[in-house]
């Protein structure tokens, strides 16, 4: 498959989530993304995500969902959890209960913490 018609969604719009997101679609990646804070989806889809610093990058998105589960109504390829690490368990079972889509799914963490269940 050529890397330019991989889609990518992405779960959790933090500074992970949102630089993965920018560089995937600068690498021609079709992008579906959604996060909790409305006010961040909203701020995105009027101004993009503009990344800034050593590297400085802008871009706009076409698929930015309010929910996990309008997000994988969405045909991906893979999907990638970037949300922190006391989260993961419920998007894995929200992921499991309405997905009906093959895909791989990556989690992308800064700050991993470890605990004993």
């Amino acid at each position: 498959m050529d890397k330019k018609n991989f889609k990518v969604g992405i779960i959790g719009l933090g500074p992970v989530g949102q630089t993965l997101a920018v560089h995937f679609r600068e690498a021609g990646c079709e992008i579906a993304i959604t996060d909790l804070d409305r006010e961040k989806l909203n701020l995105i889809r009027k101004e993009g995500i503009e990344i800034t610093g050593k590297i400085e990058k802008k871009s706009y998105f076409k698929y930015v969902y309010n929910s996990i589960e309008e997000l994988l109504g969405h045909n991906f390829d893979i999907l990638i959890s970037a949300v922190k690490a006391y989260h993961v368990d419920s998007i894995i079972e929200e992921i499991k209960k309405k997905s009906t889509n093959k895909f791989y799914l990556l989690s992308a963490q800064n700050g991993i913490d470890l605990r004993i269940k």
